[in-house]
């Protein structure tokens, strides 16, 4: 069943920051008329088209499409999307490592028996290390492992 979205208004950059959904076209293209009667008048409808070329769901990521008030078309900003979701990813690599580094803490307290040993010294730098080793966030390298017994 399709969908329609009103574009109400956008960023300077055209980004949708304020929209509404609608399940029929007619209830969108009422909202766009009572909109320009009141002070709105770039104000336009799309069907959202979750199949189609440019991928268009506005209730999915809002914040990621982009509006052209002339051609009345609304398109998905890929590149802000993908940047957005590897920025996310990393934040959830970094409390990953963070806590591995956290539980290896106690290897170096002067009473641990790996206290200062090779072995527990590279992998805590290769954990300090790896998010600099993390080419793509969403399929990262797994992560070094913990030294044996």
């Amino acid at each position: 069943m399709p969908s329609f979205t009103t574009i109400i208004e956008t960023d300077g950059a055209g980004v949708v920051t304020k929209y509404d959904n609608y399940n029929t076209e007619l209830a969108a293209s009422d909202r766009v008329v009572w909109l320009k009667a009141n002070g709105v008048p770039d104000a336009f409808y799309v069907e959202d088209n979750p199949s189609g070329p440019d991928n268009v769901t506005i209730a999915g990521q809002p914040r990621h499409q982009i509006a052209d008030k002339v051609a009345k078309t609304v398109t998905l900003d890929q590149a802000g999307l993908t940047a957005r979701l590897d920025q996310k990813a990393m934040r959830r690599l970094r409390r990953r490592r963070n806590a591995l580094l956290l539980k290896s803490d106690g290897s170096q307290i002067g009473d641990h028996p790996d206290s200062g040993s090779p072995a527990w010294l590279t992998y805590r730098q290769s954990l300090r290390d790896y998010p600099s080793t993390v080419v793509e966030p969403r399929n990262p390298p797994p992560f070094p492992l913990k030294p044996g017994p």
